[in-house]
């Protein structure tokens, strides 16, 4: 497991919390817009106009992916968008973690079907009761971190 790459995304997530959204990533803020206008777990818009999850965190961090500073988004190096399932895989890679393990941080449980590997119900619990992007970004921190201690198994 690349824990110095997960302690970077942590760190990259706490500087940067208007942007987490564990529910749209790797994608224009306009794309996730919803229920007259706002957003799904998105109390203010982030100034790049681009949401990442975990996943899409860990490719920013790995500087494998950058934002589209002028279209929002995030895109491969080469300019070219990637698929999110190519981009969960790359973010699976970059930490060095089977597809189970990379579940276990990528996704909710909550989520439905296929989804029975995802953050314990305590950190989705606490995800979900935040009131502001800063405890949103706390709580992944913390998410992360037991992840880290448990070697990916919870």
């Amino acid at each position: 497991m690349n824990v110095v790459l997960l302690e970077k995304t942590k760190q990259r997530i706490l500087r940067t919390p208007k942007r987490l959204n564990m529910k749209y990533w790797g994608t224009t803020t306009k794309f996730a817009r919803r229920d007259g206008g706002k957003l799904f777990d998105q109390l203010e818009e982030p100034a790049c106009h681009t949401q990442a999850c975990v996943a899409g965190e860990i490719l920013l961090a790995a500087k494998l992916v950058k934002i589209d500073r002028k279209n929002g988004g995030i895109i491969g190096l080469d300019g070219t968008e990637g698929c999110c399932l190519d981009m969960r895989q790359m973010a699976t890679d970059a930490i060095g973690v089977n597809y189970i393990k990379a579940r276990k941080l990528f996704q909710f449980k909550s989520w439905g079907a296929g989804f029975s590997d995802g953050w314990p119900t305590l950190f989705e619990t606490m995800y979900h009761e935040a009131k502001t992007p800063q405890e949103r970004a706390e709580v992944t921190a913390k998410r992360i971190d037991h992840f880290i201690a448990t070697n990916g198994a919870e």
